[in-house]
């Protein structure tokens, strides 16, 4: 058996080298991360599963994470014990509504309003508002564990806005820093960007 020359050895080494070239580009190209918009609020990248929670809608049927499974959520944890109709709940409505030129994305998110404290009913307050629109409710404890695995506490003091995408994970956190017609941008930046 004859050993390959040089110049084929080269030929080899040059054509390896080339194909491994165009593979690395190939694979680079086509699994490079998209652009992450520029938003108000905090982008969770990459974005993290939804912490687990059990509460109840105003209707009374169980609420938890499967059912942000398929459209994109915004939920809006509130501790800060407002009386009804709550400025959380007024700013969560105004997000709505700013999204109203947008009506295709505003069908497709739902809006869900949990406060830490309640003495009104959410029916009355959420129901004839939007069907999108549901108010979560819950035991002390279940309120507890939720606004803890969303690491919303006493000393936060703010009301968080949370973006939960299609597979239920989260995407981005609004404080209460930022306005309503703001965060509907955002939405409509990121939603965008994550089909």
């Amino acid at each position: 058996m004859r050993r390959p020359s040089t110049r084929q050895r080269r030929f080899v080494i040059l054509t390896l080298a080339l194909l491994t070239f165009g593979l690395a580009y190939y694979a680079g190209f086509t699994q490079k991360d998209r652009n992450i918009p520029d938003i108000q609020g905090v982008s969770i990248v990459p974005p993290t599963p939804a912490p687990t929670f059990k509460l109840q809608d105003h209707t009374g049927a169980d609420y938890d994470q499967q059912r942000l499974i398929g459209h994109w959520s915004l939920l809006m944890l509130d501790p800060t014990g407002q009386a009804q109709p709550a400025p959380a709940l007024y700013r969560l409505m105004k997000v709505h509504n700013r999204l109203a030129s947008h009506p295709e994305l505003q069908k497709q998110t739902h809006f869900l309003y949990l406060p830490k404290f309640s003495t009104a009913s959410l029916e009355s307050s959420t129901s004839y508002l939007s069907g999108n629109l549901f108010g979560l409710q819950g035991s002390v404890e279940q309120t507890e564990e939720t606004f803890l695995s969303f690491a919303v506490t006493e000393e936060t003091g703010q009301p968080t806005l949370y973006l939960i995408g299609p597979q239920g994970n989260l995407h981005a956190l609004f404080t209460d820093a930022v306005d309503a017609a703001t965060i509907a941008r955002d939405l409509v930046k990121l939603i965008h960007s994550n089909p």
